[in-house]
């Protein structure tokens, strides 16, 4: 099981990071996390992952994100995903088709990107 860390920073994006590769459990654990900041906020929030450092996560996980962005979209105003590698930059776009949010989810390269995006 991987690392993460989910915090609201000085921005007010409510963050993820998650570090190596990570199983249905730990998802639901960074799902809970993110749903208890979002729930704080309204539903004008707005998520901000980093997946520099996120390692391959396993089919049962990336179907708990899928479903988990499916159903409870109304946490969320945007939320935008950065820095994966290849093959985890198309599995997060797999996830956000999956889950039939893609006007309110997006992947980009970088943070900057993500972000600007974020405050539109």
């Amino acid at each position: 099981m991987g690392e993460y860390r989910v915090w609201v920073d000085e921005d007010g994006f409510v963050r993820a990071t998650i570090i190596g590769s990570h199983e249905k459990e730990s998802a639901k654990k960074i799902i809970n996390e993110l749903n208890q900041q979002l729930k704080k906020m309204g539903k004008n929030g707005l998520v901000l992952i980093d997946m520099t450092k996120t390692g391959r996560p396993t089919y049962e996980a990336r179907k708990l994100h899928a479903n988990n962005i499916k159903l409870h979209s109304d946490l969320f105003k945007k939320a935008a995903l950065y820095g994966a590698s290849a093959l985890n930059k198309v599995m997060a776009n797999f996830i956000i088709k999956a889950s039939g949010k893609g006007k309110k989810v997006k992947y980009f390269n970088t943070k900057d990107e993500a972000k600007k995006w974020l405050k539109e």
